[in-house]
């Protein structure tokens, strides 16, 4: 009789667990994860700032020391600098390390996945539909893939979803775990500059729980004095950590530094220019803008003064800047999903245990079989970066003066450290010494000639099909001695008549220019 009971009561048991974890919920979840996973695939591994953050790195590991000035430029050589991302750097460093291009890939998936399992979760428990989720979710992953590859940016991204996470918690509950956010914020400003935008999130969130009202649909409910001292003391506490760090307050202005001293960044990056709704993209972003506006028409739900205001700053910075995408689905992604009734409500009475799981194993085997090969993962790189140039310098020991494509420094710093590059996607330091306009006007056969002259520039290594490439091409004064499908390299011919340099002594003396956006520049450090 007993021995019946115990296994009735473990019948019972792996019945409650199966209904526990073999949820349609926990399927939807594992699909959404496949999204995510086949987003990454495209190419995302050919990020050209992984490179100098790997080389940044090493060099913490192996001198003990933060990299404080330029020391892989001949341009901007000794120029003081900040490592502002040196904790991201050497995790992807470990990870590369230990299992090389492919634990590169799994790092930035599996941070890419995180960041999205948590929305997931924000929209469950903001109420919504998991069919619905799924669909809203799978916009906002789309929208944000602007920011997939192994960045920095994405541990930013993750801070700012487990702090979104905790906020909504202490709003729907008033009970949540607020002390994560001090240490939180510690590490958010060694690993990536968006902290700030936490900052702003924190701020709004305590502010708008100063007032009490009704504006329409938008609604206001103060904190008690005990839940506002508690939030003011956390926040206080924040922001003296973002102070632990190893380069003090200088780290902290880092932001302000960007938007104040970097200016010729902020207008010629690609992804740091306003959203274009004719780009494919820019349609996304369009469609999530249709969504918002269906989930206010089609919902009597209010909202809080907390999702009113955060949801206009999101939309502001998401729409003036291509980045902040991913900032806007972390934001709109579970206000979208909770007010949409696209589908009728979950009924759990209504699970199919065998069905999910079947789902959820179908999932587990596709990432199997599809993950790539560190061969396919090579591949990709080959087809984006000079390989083959590289390997023709260094047997020809050329390694200086050369002018090179600015996607290409960061992989020339890891790859050909006895290369002194010309620019890289350190775009802060060259911005600051001018040497960002120059390039500027190089790209765009502005002065090119005379840029190269002053520079004192002996090869120039590029994209074969480019306006400079076919200039150099047509020019006495340069000859092509290298060239395959990805790069050419020209040397300047000094036998030819007038093709010699001039003797002055070269300095990076050119002024700021006003210049148009440009996509010669994929996107800004992480």
């Amino acid at each position: 009789m007993s021995t019946e009971i115990a296994i009735q009561k473990e019948s019972v048991s792996e019945h409650s667990t199966s209904k526990r974890w073999l949820t349609f919920p926990a399927a939807i979840g594992f699909l959404l994860f496949l999204v995510v996973f086949f987003n990454s695939t495209k190419g995302k591994i050919t990020e050209p700032d992984i490179w100098w953050h790997l080389r940044n790195a090493d060099h913490i590991i192996s001198t003990h020391s933060f990299p404080r000035f330029d020391q892989y430029s001949f341009t901007a050589s000794g120029t003081p600098w900040i490592d502002h991302e040196w904790l991201s750097e050497l995790a992807y460093l470990v990870a590369f390390r230990i299992f090389g291009l492919r634990g590169m890939f799994v790092l930035f998936a599996t941070l890419a996945a995180a960041i999205f399992i948590l929305l997931y979760h924000r929209c469950r428990h903001a109420g919504a539909n998991p069919k619905t989720a799924s669909i809203i979710m799978a916009l906002g992953i789309l929208v944000a893939s602007v920011s997939f590859g192994p960045r920095a940016l994405l541990f930013g991204w993750l801070c700012m979803s487990a702090l979104l996470f905790i906020l909504e918690r202490f709003s729907a509950t008033r009970s949540a775990p607020l002390w994560v956010l001090p240490p939180l914020f510690c590490l958010w400003i060694n690993l990536h500059g968006s902290w700030l935008f936490g900052v702003i999130v924190l701020a709004t969130f305590i502010a708008s729980g100063l007032i009490k009202g009704e504006w329409g649909r938008v609604s206001a409910e103060p904190f008690s004095a005990a839940e506002l001292k508690k939030l003011t003391t956390v926040a206080a506490l924040a922001i003296a950590a973002l102070f632990v760090n190893p380069f003090g307050y200088r780290l902290v202005g880092y932001p302000f530094d960007l938007m104040f001293r970097q200016q010729t960044n902020i207008r010629n990056i690609e992804e740091w220019q306003s959203v274009d709704f004719h780009d494919p993209r820019g349609k996304l972003a369009m469609l999530l803008l249709l969504t918002i506006f269906a989930s206010v028409l089609g919902s009597r739900r209010r909202f809080s003064a907390y999702e009113t205001l955060i949801g206009a700053f999101a939309l502001y910075t998401s729409l003036t800047y291509w980045r902040m995408q991913f900032f806007a689905a972390l934001i709109f992604v579970p206000l979208i999903s909770a007010r949409l009734p696209l589908f009728p409500p979950y009924d759990v009475r209504k699970e199919k245990p065998l069905l999910n799981g079947t789902i959820m194993l179908g999932v587990i085997a596709l990432l199997v079989l599809q993950f790539p090969s560190e061969a396919t993962l090579h591949r990709q790189i080959a087809d984006e970066y000079p390989e083959g140039a590289l390997t023709f310098m260094h047997d020809k020991h050329i390694t200086n003066r050369v002018l090179n494509h600015y996607s290409w420094g960061g992989y020339m710093i890891w790859h050909t450290p006895d290369i002194k590059v010309f620019i890289d996607g350190r775009a802060d330091i060259y911005a600051y010494t001018g040497i960002l306009d120059d390039y500027i006007k190089l790209y765009r056969l502005q002065d090119t000639l005379k840029i190269l002259d002053r520079y004192r520039l002996q090869y120039v290594l590029y994209p074969p099909n480019t306006p400079l490439a076919y200039l150099l091409r047509n020019s006495s004064c340069w000859q092509q001695i290298y060239g395959d499908n990805v790069a050419v390299l020209y040397q300047r011919d000094s036998q030819q008549a007038g093709c010699n340099l001039p003797a002055a002594t070269v300095g990076s003396t050119s002024r700021p220019v006003k210049t148009m956006p440009s996509k010669a520049f994929p996107q800004n450090p992480s």
